[in-house]
């Protein structure tokens, strides 16, 4: 099945284990191509404020902004 993918979309776009992956998905009936919410990212509370910094200065690294809010980089 990757052969015919890969033949209409370029080389290697997909591999055997990934069409694998998604034909048994489908078969369970599982057709969102979204993932799902993971509960081990942490989500960022202080959006507002990462969106003024980087506004304010664009080469601003992402360390600088954790360590200005006092957040995990």
């Amino acid at each position: 099945m990757a052969e015919i993918v890969n033949s209409v979309y370029g080389p290697d776009p997909v591999t055997d284990n990934y069409v694998q992956f998604r034909f048994h998905r489908f078969r369970s009936s599982i057709f969102d191509a979204h993932d799902v919410p993971r509960t081990s990212r942490p989500i960022v509370k202080n959006v507002d404020k990462i969106t003024e910094i980087t506004a304010f200065d664009r080469h601003v690294t992402s360390r600088s902004t954790a360590q200005e809010l006092k957040i995990d980089h």
